[in-house]
């Protein structure tokens, strides 16, 4: 079966009359020179005596590999879940990482909004962790009085458990060793 040059001959090319030609074609193509018929011509006062439409083929792949952007690797900050965010605003300052403080002044300085949510956070975080009671009624009014409704829904639960929330503010007493067993219980029952 007899075939033109450049076709394939039981799964591999034939040889082309370019092949000589091939080095310095892409030579010419990384000097900047793009235009097939001008290479065509400098091959041609080379010895070439093919046809000019065996140029196009050789460098449209050139062409192709030379529009491809090169990527450039640009370093991102690592992204933080939602979760992340309110453990860092809810940590003890003193007790957050380098990273953590830069997270958190980052959140303040987004928006007004963000930082009276993170002052309210860290401030309900404090009471309950320094056991203040006294603090709690001025927290309600102003997480109450706040442009924020998403805190409305939780001051109303507060307000309606009131006197739970002062005892648990005001008493040493913890359930979080009954509530441990009850979690324990609700895995083995779920094994079972």
């Amino acid at each position: 079966m007899g075939g033109s040059s450049g076709a394939p001959h039981n799964g591999r090319p034939l040889d082309s009359k370019l092949d000589p030609y091939k080095p310095s074609l892409e030579q010419r193509f990384q000097e900047g020179c793009e235009t097939a018929a001008v290479l065509w011509r400098e091959i041609q006062a080379q010895g070439f005596e093919g046809s000019a439409s065996l140029v196009p083929k050789l460098i449209t792949p050139l062409w192709r590999m030379s529009a491809i952007p090169t990527i450039v690797q640009v370093k991102r900050e690592p992204p933080y879940s939602l979760p992340d965010l309110v453990l860092c605003v809810l940590r003890r300052p003193a007790e957050r990482t380098g990273e953590q403080q830069a997270v958190v002044a980052r959140l303040r300085q987004v928006d007004q909004t963000i930082q009276t949510a993170c002052d309210l956070s860290e401030t309900f975080a404090a009471m309950v962790r320094d056991r203040q009671p006294q603090q709690l009624d001025p927290w309600l009014d102003q997480a109450e009085s706040s442009t924020l409704p998403e805190f409305r829904p939780f001051v109303r639960g507060l307000r309606r458990d009131a006197v739970a929330v002062r005892n648990a503010l005001e008493l040493p007493y913890s359930n979080g060793i009954t509530e441990g067993q009850i979690h324990r219980l609700k895995l083995v029952k779920r094994a079972m």
